[in-house]
C-alpha cells in the first residue's frame, strides 16, 4: 500500500468520528447491525441498474463497517488521525 494511501479514508474517519455519538447510541440500542444494513444499501446503490457488483467498493464498503464496528467497541477513544495511521500499517 502506498504510505500516504490511508489518508485518503481520513475525511471519512472524521465525519465517522463527528457522529459517534449516535453510533454509540446505536450500539448501546442493541442496533449495531444497523450500520451494516444501511452499508448494504449503500452497496446497491453502487452497483447501479443492471450493472455488475463492484467487488472493489463492496470490499471497501464492508471494510470500513469493520473498523466503524471496532472503533465503537473501543468507545472512539482513537482519534481519526490515529486510525487513518493504524489502517495505513495494514498494507
Amino acid at each position: 500500500m502506498d504510505p500516504s494511501a490511508h489518508l485518503a479514508l481520513k475525511p471519512f474517519l472524521d465525519q465517522t468520528y463527528e457522529q459517534r455519538e449516535t453510533i454509540s447510541l446505536l450500539y448501546r440500542a442493541g442496533l449495531r447491525t444497523t450500520i451494516a444494513e444501511a452499508s448494504a444499501q449503500v452497496a446497491e446503490l453502487l452497483r447501479g441498474e443492471g450493472d455488475q457488483p463492484r467487488y472493489q467498493e463492496k470490499f471497501l464498503l464492508y471494510g470500513y463497517v469493520g473498523v466503524i464496528d471496532e472503533w465503537a467497541e473501543r468507545g472512539f477513544t482513537d482519534a481519526p488521525e490515529d486510525v487513518a495511521t493504524l489502517l495505513g500499517d495494514i498494507g
